[in-house]
């Protein structure tokens, strides 16, 4: 049975700044315990409608960044793809993040409120006593998008006869857990 260490709800660190960063030495288990938080870099949204008549589109939205937890030596690359319209995503489906090596992490977005929510489960197995961790963090990506229409002039049927991209700058944030649980 595991013992548990610590269960920390820590929802007034949501939106403080990140601790310092780990140093090159310290231990996984210390790294975890004092500046628990991930890296998020380069999150990008972008969507592509295509009619192929006024009424029938075709769509997608795609999400894509890499996740870097602090207290971990490596990153994982997050991607989800969506044909839910109009806004694609809506913070109701958890998506997969993972490297070759098979570590992960799931994340879900809403892109109406721009909600990121993160969790993760890792382990520090080469501390003493060995130690998991379950962590979850929510943060709010700040969207700037840009938006192109094209509508063909005399459509005919068997043409496209519009499409509608958006593309939004890619953001860099860093998201504290709200919730972190230790075990051994």
């Amino acid at each position: 049975m595991a013992q548990y260490l610590a269960f920390l709800v820590l929802g007034a660190l949501a939106g403080a700044a990140p601790a310092a960063a780990p140093s090159q030495t310290e231990s996984c288990k210390d790294a975890s315990f004092l500046h628990a938080s991930w890296a998020v870099k380069g999150f990008r949204y972008h969507s592509l409608i295509t009619y192929s008549t006024p009424s029938h589109p075709i769509a997608t939205g795609f999400v894509d960044f890499n996740l870097t937890n602090v207290a971990l030596p490596y990153t994982l690359s997050c991607s989800a793809t969506s044909s839910q319209m109009s806004d694609f995503f809506y913070g109701n489906q958890w998506y997969l993040c993972t490297d070759s090596l098979g570590n992960d992490a799931e994340f879900q977005f809403d892109k109406s409120s721009g909600r990121l929510d993160l969790q993760q489960k890792w382990a520090c197995a080469n501390d003493s006593p060995p130690v998991s961790f379950m962590g979850k963090g929510t943060a709010n990506v700040t969207m700037v998008c840009r938006t192109g229409r094209w509508q063909k002039q005399n459509w005919t049927a068997g043409e496209t006869y519009s499409t509608e991209h958006t593309d939004c700058a890619p953001q860099d944030l860093t998201i504290m857990p709200n919730e972190l649980m230790a075990s051994t």
